[in-house]
């Protein structure tokens, strides 16, 4: 059994600590610009032929 939980010092939480926030900040834009990107690609072509057919006509 691995024992996982060992005492750190402040300055090492803090090092630990801000090292997983930019990890998570990391995650979290890139989920959000996938996301975004998804998006457009999907649904956007769409809507811009029903504008165009609604302006154009045809």
């Amino acid at each position: 059994m691995n024992q996982t939980d060992t005492l750190l010092t402040y300055d090492q939480w803090c090092q630990l600590f801000k090292k997983h926030l930019k990890k998570t900040i990391k995650h979290k834009v890139y989920r959000f610009l996938y996301g975004a990107a998804l998006f457009l690609i999907l649904a956007v072509p769409p809507i811009a032929m029903i504008i165009h057919w609604i302006i154009v006509g045809y």
